[in-house]
């Protein structure tokens, strides 16, 4: 009688519960669940996903029933098989989360897949002994790791000195930048514009934490823009208090946005919307008319920007 190369090993109740639970949860997700456990712009991207028509949550929701199937029926080397094969195409669909944007909703349901062939393979190593070291759960970790530095860094974000709720407009300034006080006094006091500090030296860092004070104080920009450099900088061990550390960290992340973003040049002007008119223009002043033969159908003027750094040195 021939032995054949994966024997039987009886039911794998482990292995079968992660995969009932993967199951579950991804065939929750395909029906829409409840409990908005994805957050991230990943999420909305690959939640309606599917291949040839057929969501990919129901496919992962097969996938999962065909391992506890397995683990019912008690073939290890199978089902090792199987899940090896799952987990790889889990490490694709990481590695292109990586390069765009995370979806937490995915990244769990590749938990239980990893999980579940884990499980697998201490399960097989009662008849044919694996490996001692999975390279494929050590690449999978990996891009696990980086997927959730992603969703870290999305959901910190940028930091705002004076945030509006639904801003049109999102600016980010240096204060020392000719080009932004400029911006900062036409933009001062609208309910629609979020101001973003960047720090391009250890000079703007004071005169920013000098402003924050200031705004704090219900100060407006324009009016914590004239009166930072009044005040006395912090020296010594105030540069690193607790709450400059903070400021300093915030400022990274803007700095490192303004460059992704802008190419290092300020001021960097988001908008929401396509802008109307001079958006510059501060509230009561005159309207300019389009210079003559300019087509008065567009609202945006064609103007070389003011701005400082990128292509134009900073003076």
């Amino acid at each position: 009688m021939l032995r054949t190369a994966t024997p039987a090993r009886g039911f794998m109740p482990l292995a079968f519960l992660l995969s009932i639970l993967g199951a579950g949860f991804t065939s929750w997700s395909a029906w829409g669940n409840a409990i908005d456990l994805c957050f991230t712009a990943g999420c909305t991207i690959y939640q309606d996903a599917a291949i040839a028509g057929i969501s990919m949550w129901w496919i992962g929701t097969g996938g999962f029933g065909l391992l506890a199937l397995l683990a019912i029926v008690g073939r290890p080397g199978l089902a090792l098989c199987v899940s090896a094969v799952a987990l790889f195409l889990d490490c694709l669909l990481q590695l292109l989360l990586a390069v765009t944007s995370p979806c937490v909703a995915c990244l769990i349901a590749g938990l239980f897949f990893a999980v579940t062939y884990a499980a697998f393979r201490s399960a097989a190593a009662s008849t044919k002994r694996p490996p001692s070291r999975s390279w494929l759960l050590l690449v999978w970790s990996f891009l696990l790791v980086a997927n959730l530095l992603n969703v870290a860094r999305s959901e910190m974000g940028t930091w705002a000195m004076q945030e509006t709720v639904n801003p049109y407009m999102k600016f980010y300034f240096s204060p020392t930048c000719s080009a932004c006080q400029e911006g900062i006094r036409a933009l001062s006091g609208r309910t629609d514009v979020s101001f973003y500090a960047v720090s391009k030296s250890e000079q703007d860092t004071l005169l920013i934490a000098a402003m924050r004070r200031a705004v704090r104080q219900g100060a407006s920009m324009a009016e914590a823009l004239k009166r930072a450099p009044e005040e006395p900088p912090p020296t010594g061990s105030g540069l690193y208090t607790p709450d400059m550390l903070l400021l300093r960290f915030a400022l990274l992340r803007n700095k490192s946005y303004a460059l992704n973003a802008g190419g290092g040049a300020l001021p960097l002007v988001e908008y929401l919307g396509l802008p109307r008119g001079n958006i510059l223009k501060a509230p009561g002043a005159e309207h300019r008319p389009p210079p003559r033969g300019a087509d008065s159908t567009l609202p945006v003027e064609n103007e070389a920007p003011a701005q400082c750094g990128g292509t134009t040195p900073c003076p």
